[in-house]
Parts: structure tokens; C-alpha cells; sequence
């Protein structure tokens, strides 16, 4: 891991607040790079993801979790969607402090079946869908570079490739997008592996019903069960095209 572990924690907590802050008073805005949703999708989407996680880590559950065991908040009251989704972040962070990064759970990622890796990757969670909100309410955002260069590189390393779960080279007519700057020229490690990879991977992909990618895996690369069946509501101010 490049960051501490302090450091990933507090990168969840940070993006997380940053997305309800996003968030709030703009619900019904369409989401750009999610078509056929709207910022409540959204924050029900990570709210969900939180509490999916969070029963994993806390129960040490080394299979999925099945349905009605993952403890979290039903559909509600859209008036009491972030503020339900800023505790279950909150919980989330809470039950990851508590534990060690070595204590095996189940995972998606195959040979990766262990809290740290689901510290790390709820980083590129939270920053992720942060950047969508606030793209939907029209603002920019800059992800903190130590941050942004470990999320690429955990998306590419682990996500998208590994030694111990290799990936497919991307269709043809389907590529993932650099967003990220690439490393300074001549560096050398890990973040060297990625810039080359992502030239591999560079540019443009169709339009899919999971805005989280992964068309090689059979869940949402957010793990959760409940992203594979995703049914977005109608937004009130969303376009029939989304």
C-alpha cells in the first residue's frame, strides 16, 4: 500500500462528506457519468456499499453475505438519504479502525481476501462517486495526488489486473478511462507498471447499466450483490435518455 492506513481512513471519511455535501439540495440532478441516474441514486448506491462492506468487516464473513444479512437502512425517506448515508460512512470507517488489516474476510478480488483490501479500495469508492456528484451539481473537484495516484493504481494492479488475477486484454469496442495524471517520467515502481498498463487501456467505452465498470466480473466492482440488480428510480428532473 502506498498510503498509511490512517491516511485511507481518513480519505473515505473525507470524500464521503464531501459527496454528502455534494449531495444535499440537489437529489434530483441527473448524473452525467451514470446514466439513468440522479444524485439520490447515487447516494443510495454508496450507502449501500458502505453497509455491505461494513457487515463483512464487523461479522469477519468469508463468503457473501446472503439476503437480509447485511445490516443498513431500507429505501426511506429521500429527506433522511444523507443523513443516513453520512452515518453509514461513518460506521463503516468506525468498523474498519477496529480492525486489523490482515484479518481475512471475503472479497471479489481473488487472492486479496483481506481487510486491507477493502480499506484501500473504498478509497477509490468514495473518490469516485464523489467526483460524480459533484459533476452533476456542476462543480469540479481535485483529488489530493497521493490519493488519486493509489487509487489508479489499485484499479489497474488489482481491479483490473494482478500476478494473482490476471486480466484480459479490454474488448475491442471497450476501454477504461485515464483520469489521473501520469507519474513523473523516468519514475520507477509501482506507479511506472501503471502508466503502462494504462496506455494499454486508455479511452473510450459505450454507455453500460453499471456506471462502476467491470465487464469481465459478474458483481459491480463496488462487491455489492445488491449493484448487480440496480434498478435506478425515475428522477424527477432527469431526461428519458438519462
Amino acid at each position: 500500500m502506498v498510503l498509511t492506513r490512517t491516511q485511507y481512513l481518513d480519505a473515505i471519511a473525507e470524500h464521503s462528506r464531501g459527496l454528502a455535501d455534494a449531495a444535499a439540495g440537489a437529489l434530483g440532478a441527473p448524473v452525467p457519468h451514470c446514466p439513468g441516474w440522479c444524485v439520490a441514486d447515487l447516494v443510495a448506491h454508496v450507502r449501500d456499499v458502505h453497509a455491505f462492506w461494513a457487515t463483512i468487516v464487523a461479522r469477519r464473513l468469508t463468503a457473501p453475505p446472503g439476503p437480509g444479512e447485511v445490516a443498513g437502512p431500507g429505501e426511506g425517506d429521500r429527506a433522511d438519504l444523507v443523513s443516513s448515508f453520512l452515518a453509514g460512512s461513518a460506521h463503516l470507517v468506525d468498523v474498519l479502525a477496529a480492525t486489523e488489516d490482515d484479518v481475512p474476510v471475503w472479497t471479489w478480488a481473488p487472492g486479496h481476501h483481506r481487510v486491507g483490501f477493502v480499506t484501500r479500495h473504498q478509497v477509490q469508492e468514495a473518490a469516485v462517486h464523489h467526483v460524480d456528484a459533484v459533476l452533476a451539481t456542476g462543480g469540479r473537484l481535485q483529488i489530493a495526488p497521493a490519493v488519486a495516484d493509489d487509487a489508479v493504481a489499485e484499479f489497474l494492479q488489482v481491479s483490473l489486473s494482478s500476478a494473482v488475477d490476471p486480466a484480459p486484454g479490454p474488448p475491442a469496442d471497450r476501454r477504461a478511462r485515464w483520469c489521473s495524471p501520469p507519474p513523473t517520467r523516468g519514475r520507477r515502481g509501482p506507479s511506472a507498471t501503471v502508466r503502462g498498463r494504462a496506455r494499454r487501456a486508455s479511452a473510450r467505452g459505450p454507455k453500460r447499466p453499471c456506471p462502476c465498470w467491470p465487464a469481465r466480473r459478474r458483481s459491480c466492482c463496488c462487491g455489492c450483490t445488491a449493484a448487480r440488480s440496480w434498478t435506478p428510480r425515475r428522477c424527477p428532473t432527469a431526461s428519458p435518455d438519462g
